[in-house]
């Protein structure tokens, strides 16, 4: 009778592991939840899948139709880092933050490393340094920021010096 209930806890420990290995490698946000450490995902390339292929755009700026106008960029593609699928450039990437353009004309800052207000402030300035804007320009622009917090994962809000955007 012992033999088997041992059998039995044994069992019990190894599928409970095995769920646990399963549901961190589905979800860096629920493992960052559970206290867990782990390198969360900039960017997941199967977000990619749905959207338009990226075109190379010619010449140093790039207009970009936005709900309050048009807003000329810097052609940061020729120093892109690399390309995630067809459809996302990553414009810049550290070890803190990483900024996407993805082909439907938007961007996201993700601060990898937070909530911490100075990533986040280098991020938001590599942001305008990166397409040569202002604060102004960059606020009409479709751009979202995720900042990973340890309690609640990679939580989006609009750039730290623009208003809310309502949903």
């Amino acid at each position: 009778m012992k033999r088997y209930l041992i059998i039995g806890i044994c069992g019990v420990i190894v599928v409970a592991g095995i769920v646990l290995v399963v549901s961190i490698k589905k979800s860096p946000a629920s493992a960052l939840q559970a206290g867990i450490t782990t390198t969360p995902v900039p960017y997941d390339p199967a977000d990619a899948d749905t959207a338009a292929p990226v075109s190379v755009p010619e010449g140093t700026r790039i207009d970009l139709n936005t709900s309050g106008g048009i807003v000329s960029v810097k052609n940061f593609f020729p120093s892109a880092n690399r390309t995630v699928g067809q459809s996302v450039v990553v414009v810049k990437e550290t070890e803190d933050y990483i900024i996407l353009y993805n082909s439907d004309t938007s961007f996201e800052v993700r601060v990898i490393r937070g909530p911490n207000d100075v990533s986040r402030q280098s991020a938001e300035q590599d942001f305008l340094q990166s397409l040569d804007v202002t604060k102004a320009q960059a606020c009409l622009l479709d751009v979202s920021e995720s900042v990973a917090d340890p309690a609640r994962g990679l939580v989006k809000q609009s750039l730290s010096f623009c208003p809310p955007r309502v949903q």
